[in-house]
């Protein structure tokens, strides 16, 4: 039985953590974004502006900026966080490589077949990607 000596999402905590505090303050940016639109809209009196006495095609167009505004924050913040991750991702996948070592998620693959140019014997080294996971097994993964 071969045992895998790199535990899948072990390695760095913090950094884990890290993201997820961004993906909190993405919420935390967006609800507070959407009340601050509301509040505009309805012209109450705001910590950010003073919104009583304003036209309402003004208070619309506050409402709009601060949704825009909150769209991009929320974006940015998720942005963040999914970066953390795809580093964490790609370093775990070259450790993984560079030890020769399977992942023990895996599941069976279909090999795909890569035309060698002529006049190549078995030592070419395109026959190394005889055995490459297909594109369809990787998405049905989640990869």
């Amino acid at each position: 039985m071969r045992h895998v000596s790199i535990p899948s999402g072990g390695r760095y905590p913090v950094l884990r953590s890290v993201a997820i505090l961004w993906l909190v303050g993405a919420a935390i940016s967006g609800i507070y974004g959407l009340w601050q639109a509301l509040v505009t809209l309805a012209g109450w009196q705001s910590q950010m502006a003073v919104t009583t006495g304003m036209s309402l095609g003004a208070r619309i167009i506050g409402a709009a900026l601060w949704l825009a505004g909150t769209f991009f924050a929320v974006l940015f913040c998720i942005g963040i966080a999914e970066l953390i991750k795809l580093f964490i991702d790609i370093e775990h996948n070259s450790r993984v490589t560079a030890c020769g070592v399977s992942s023990s998620s895996t599941v069976a693959t279909t090999p795909t077949v890569v035309p060698q140019p002529a006049g190549t014997g078995d030592g070419h080294r395109m026959s190394s990607y005889l055995e490459e996971e297909s594109a369809e097994s990787a998405l049905i993964r989640g990869h």
